[in-house]
This record gives structure tokens, sequence and C-alpha cells, in this order.
């Protein structure tokens, strides 16, 4: 799942394995190669979330020594832009006089 916001940390991504025989090691690089996540599973589903922005390697070993790897791209929407039509200024300190149009 790309990322809900510009900036968020909220990505995700899913594999799901339909074959192979466990137990399976899962490893997750970012895009320069460093190892992000390495975990040892008899499942034959693993999510990595919590994720930026980015480009994504995901490499599965299962117990049989097989290999399988994949590259995934998560992106973001672009940032929130406001644009101010109009203001007034506050009158007097404490008096709810001032407006803001977008």
């Amino acid at each position: 799942n790309d990322i809900s916001c510009n900036g968020a940390g909220d990505g995700s991504l899913s594999v799901s394995l339909s074959s192979g025989q466990g137990p399976y090691l899962y490893t997750l690089f970012d895009a320069a190669g460093d190892t992000l996540s390495h975990v040892s599973s008899n499942a034959s589903t693993r999510n990595f979330g919590n994720l930026l922005p980015g480009t994504y390697a995901v490499a599965v070993q299962d117990g049989r020594g097989c290999r399988w790897g994949d590259t995934l791209t998560l992106t973001q929407p672009d940032p929130l832009a406001l644009n101010l039509a109009d203001f007034e200024n506050i009158v007097c300190g404490g008096t709810a006089t001032g407006s803001i149009t977008a």
C-alpha cells in the first residue's frame, strides 16, 4: 500500500507465496541495498509495514534453498497546498475580528 499522506511513514508491502517449502527467509532491502528486515517464518505470507516512500527489494528463500525476489516502489501523494485569497487582521487583541479566506 502506498503512503497515505505526504511525508508519512505508513506504507506497506505484502509477500504471498503459492509454492515452496518452509521455513521461509524473508529479507527486505532499501534502495541503497541495506537490509531493513530479515525474518525466518513458516508462514507463506509476510507483511512489511511502516515504510517511507521509495523503492524496496524483497528476497525470499524457502527451506529447500529456492530463491525469489522482486522490487516495488511505494509512492506518496503531493503535499497539501493552501493559497490564502484574503485575510483581515484582528482589530484589537483578544477579540475575534480577524478572518482568513482560502
